[in-house]
């Protein structure tokens, strides 16, 4: 049985959904996002998940600054993903490694490892301790 979502994270999927919610928490790397009262258009948060959903948390969170999980699992499966892209283009591993702050060795464990859609490592959301689930 997976654990529960962290009350935000749940709220988040349920306004602006899972891809969306995903983009946010991948997005950020403090934790914090301020959610305005009236969005601007040129603002991270529109940028990052559009006016509508923007819109959509402003209704719920205008004026507040929320805490978004920070979910290693989702910021290292989207990283994996954009490591694999970039050798399937032909880009040497010591490039990549030096793109993302790795050695050549981890690039090699990246793509060594075997790449699961819908795991608990593969694109899942925070559960309360920190851990992956697919929950989202």
């Amino acid at each position: 049985m997976m654990p529960e979502l962290p009350p935000v994270a749940a709220n988040l999927v349920a306004l602006i959904g899972k891809r969306l919610a995903l983009a946010l928490m991948s997005s950020t790397t403090r934790g914090n996002v301020y959610v305005p009262l009236r969005p601007k258009p040129s603002s991270k948060l529109v940028q990052t998940i559009g006016m509508a959903a923007t819109l959509r948390l402003c209704e719920v969170y205008g004026g507040r600054t929320i805490h978004i999980p920070q979910c290693a699992a989702t910021h290292r499966v989207k990283r994996d993903a954009e490591i694999r892209q970039l050798a399937a283009d032909g880009i040497p591993h010591s490039q990549i490694a030096l793109r993302f702050g790795l050695t050549d060795r981890q690039i090699r464990n990246v793509l060594a490892a075997p790449h699961h859609q819908g795991t608990s490592r593969g694109g899942g959301a925070c559960g309360p301790n920190g851990a992956a689930t697919n929950a989202l």
